[in-house]
Order: C-alpha cells, then structure tokens, then sequence
C-alpha cells in the first residue's frame, strides 16, 4: 500500500518510555493498525440491503467506499456526516472497508452504521442498493468496469500527489470531486467537476471533564509555563521533531503537550528526552479532546501537508491562537495577525511566533477570541453536513434526469 497510512502497516507494537510522564489509553499501541482473526465476524447482517424501489422514493442512500477505517481525519469527517445528515433525506446505509489490516473495531462501533470487510465483489453488489458511491483513497474504475455505477463522488482529503493519482484511477466513474479545501479544489481537482465542502467539527469530541489547572497539574506543568501543544497521529508529515526542536530554542518555561498516537511515538520519545527533558508529555487520547485543548496556551500546526487540519478548526473553537504551516484550509481559517499566525515551517518561525505570543498577551488573547468566534460560526459539521446534503440531491437529480451515461 502507498499513501498516508503505508507507515502504520509497519508495527503493531506496545510501548513504554519509563522516562517519560504521560498517560495512555492504549498503551501507545498503533490503533491504526487492528489485525483480528476472523474478518467477516465484523459484517453486520444489515450492511446489505435490499434494492431501492423502482419510483426513486424516499431519502437518497449512500455507501462509503475506503481503504481503511482508523481514527484520522477522514474517519472523524465520516463520523461528522453519519451524525448530523438527515436521515429524511440521505442515509449512510454502510461503509465499505478494503484492507481488513486497517480497521480500528473500536471506532467502527462507534460509528452506527454497517461496516463491510470486501473488495471487488462486495463493492459491485452495493452498487445494485446505492443512490451514490462516497469514496476515497483507492481506484475503482477496474473494480466497475462493467457495472453501471451510481452517482460517483470522490472525496479528496489531500493536497498531494498520492490524491490526485488516486483520482485518476478513479476517471472514468467519478461524476463528481468534493474537495475538503479551496487549497485542494487547486491543487489536485484540474479536469474534473468539483465541490469545496469545508469539514466540521463535532464540538461533542470536545467536551471537557476536567479543569484547565487539573489537566495541567496532572501533566506536571506549573502555573507559569506556556503550553505549546500539538493534536496529530505520529507520522512523518506531521512533523513533531519541528515543535521538539522549537521548544528546545525558547525560554524552560516554553512546554509541549502532544496528543496524539502512532508507531512513530518513540522516535519523538527520545528526541524529546534528549532536546527538551522535563519540558513535555505526551498524551493519547480519541475522546474528550476539549481537557488538553484548554490546558493548551497557544497551538501549533507544524505539518508539511494537509487536506483540511481540522485540528487547527478544534483548537479556534477553544479560542486559541494557532501557529500553522500554510497547509490544507490554514489558509482559509485563519487571517494572520487576526486570529492565528501563519509562517514557515522552520522551528525559529515558530519561537518568534511563540514569544510574540508571551510578549503581547493582550493581542494573543484577542487573536482567540477572534478564533473562536469564526469556528463557532463557520465550523459545526451540522454545517458541513447540510451542504452535502444540498450538493448530493442536486447531483443526483441531475443524474436521474439525465438517464445512464456509464457503464
């Protein structure tokens, strides 16, 4: 497998660094990466339904088709649309998994709706009870060749070449591209019809169970420091070795609070052991976010790429400044200087962006407040989810109209 999660095939390891404070809801194991011994005990009875009714009626039902199912961005965006569509208008009936070795069981629990290990077969048999195939991250073009499809829309979450050669495996059958940015719709959507759908944000994964001071105490930060803190699977694109080495270049009471999870984690465990000691702690965490966000004082997007960066949605909604590379929909969020700060992706951007931060308080906080405002206007998934729903009655409605044009 190539792509953004060919790293997370490489171990399935537990790991301990006793020198490290920090908690873990899963031992830093990699819930990426979900080996079970009996693939088809996870089919639900109800993920194959029966074909739709011959006069079109009731609301338009939609299959997901990926790669994977871990606990990324494209899953929480699946999660977002499962929750807030209509179910009077579309339904995601199922989701259609074609690498069982990428499946976290326990997020497809939480997800509701029918989960399906398959590939060819399974995918070809949902075309028979699908108003429209949602996919990304694989070519199905071969796969549909002699079947006609539904509706195709392809759901570009990435900016880079791995997106855009996935879509041309994916020319002959798409009808359509939702791109997550206006950044992406540039970059990797030339030569087909496309769709900016901004993501959203659950603001329900952001509740919080503790105080600010009670996160921060039990982490062993003091009072004083300013807390520079990341949300992100540990992987190469992210870039964690970038705020590692920016913390290291500020004053001791400039910290890190990582949250995040991934095989990648010692790697950082030792960088930070070696640059930074007793100035960071890393977290793992799914559930709940909104505890390490308010314990944060400023956040940082460091990655080399992104789709959307929903984490930096996350962190606006908590009214903190952001500190980000000019990635995904960074620059579609923020206004620099208004509410957050974009620069470059070298560690001194970051500490002068960061002692700006502790120099004009007034300024930082104000920057937040402009923040939050714009995310809780802009940001809801309920948001997102409705313009999908627009978009997808009026692509489909074209479609009936038209009559068959493929396969």
């Amino acid at each position: 497998m190539s792509g953004p999660y060919e790293d997370e095939l490489a171990s399935n390891e537990n790991y301990y660094q006793p020198t490290l404070r920090s908690l873990t809801l899963a031992d830093f194991g990699s819930p990426y990466y979900t080996p079970y011994d009996d693939p088809t005990s996870f089919v639900r009875q109800s993920a194959l339904l029966s074909p739709r009714s011959a006069d079109e009626s009731g609301p338009i039902r939609v299959t997901h088709v990926g790669p994977c199912l871990v606990s990324g961005g494209t899953e929480q965006h699946l999660l977002s649309l499962v929750r807030f569509l209509d179910p009077n208008r579309i339904v995601l009936q199922r989701s259609i998994v074609t690498m069982p070795n990428l499946v976290n069981q326990e997020f497809c629990q939480q997800l509701g709706i029918p989960v399906v290990i398959g590939q060819q077969d399974t995918v070809r048999a949902a075309v028979e009870d699908s108003d429209v195939f949602l996919y990304w991250g694989l070519g199905l073009d071969d796969w549909l060749v002699d079947v006609k499809p539904p509706l195709c829309v392809f759901l570009a979450h990435g900016e880079g070449d791995w997106t855009r050669a996935t879509m041309l495996g994916n020319r002959r059958i798409t009808d359509h591209v939702i791109a997550v940015s206006q950044r992406v719709k540039d970059k990797v959507c030339d030569g087909f019809q496309s769709t900016v759908i901004p993501n959203g944000i659950d603001t329900a994964r952001l509740a919080t169970t503790r105080s600010r001071k009670d996160v921060r105490e039990s982490l062993g930060f003091q009072p004083n420091d300013f807390l520079l803190g990341i949300v992100a699977r540990y992987s190469s694109e992210k870039r964690f070795e970038l705020l590692i080495e920016t913390i290291a270049s500020l004053p001791k009471n400039f910290k890190m609070l990582a949250v995040g999870c991934g095989h990648n984690l010692p790697k950082y465990l030792e960088l930070a052991n070696r640059l930074i000691p007793n100035r960071y702690a890393f977290v793992s965490a799914s559930d709940y976010l909104g505890d390490y966000y308010q314990a944060m004082d400023a956040y940082c997007m460091t990655s080399e790429h992104e789709g959307f960066g929903l984490v930096v949605l996350e962190a606006m909604f908590h009214g903190l400044p952001v500190i980000a590379t000019e990635v995904g929909a960074v620059p579609e969020l923020i206004v620099h200087g208004q509410s957050g700060l974009i620069v470059e992706g070298k560690p001194h951007c970051f500490a002068e962006a960061a002692r700006s931060l502790v120099t004009h308080r007034t300024w930082a906080k104000a920057m937040g407040a402009e923040a939050r405002q714009f995310a809780r206007q802009h940001g809801h998934a309920r948001m997102m989810a409705d313009r999908y729903t627009q978009l997808l009655e009026r692509l489909v409605g074209e479609k009936r109209r038209s009559g068959p044009t493929k396969g």
